[in-house]
């Protein structure tokens, strides 16, 4: 199992796009994407390309339940597994008693 805990600004997908003369992600989408990369990084070896995998996520923030989803199954492809579309079960809730800003389990199926 890989756990990620983030206690950082959270980004979701009303923020993912800037616009600088065409529609291209905004820094803090990317910023919010490229840290939690790193967060699963530090605990895999390899890309995994045939499991498949739950994912459990709990934030404490204003967010709609929603709108981090997107961010953070696209910061673990490559990384954790090949392809988002790998992961085949998701629970997601708004903690409001979770001590960190972002906790995310995931492991295979």
């Amino acid at each position: 199992m890989i756990q990620i805990i983030y206690n950082d600004e959270l980004c979701g997908t009303n923020k993912r796009y800037a616009y600088r003369g065409s529609k291209v992600l905004s820094d803090e989408y990317r910023t919010f994407k490229d840290s939690l990369g790193w967060l699963f990084k530090a605990q895999t070896t390899e890309v995994d390309l045939k499991n498949t995998f739950s994912c459990k996520i709990e934030y404490n923030s204003r967010h709609d339940i929603d709108a981090l989803l997107k961010a953070i199954l696209d910061s673990a492809e490559g990384i954790v597994y090949k392809n988002d579309r790998q992961v085949t079960e998701l629970s997601v809730s708004k903690n409001k008693d979770l001590e960190c800003k972002l906790k995310v389990k995931l492991w295979k199926n």
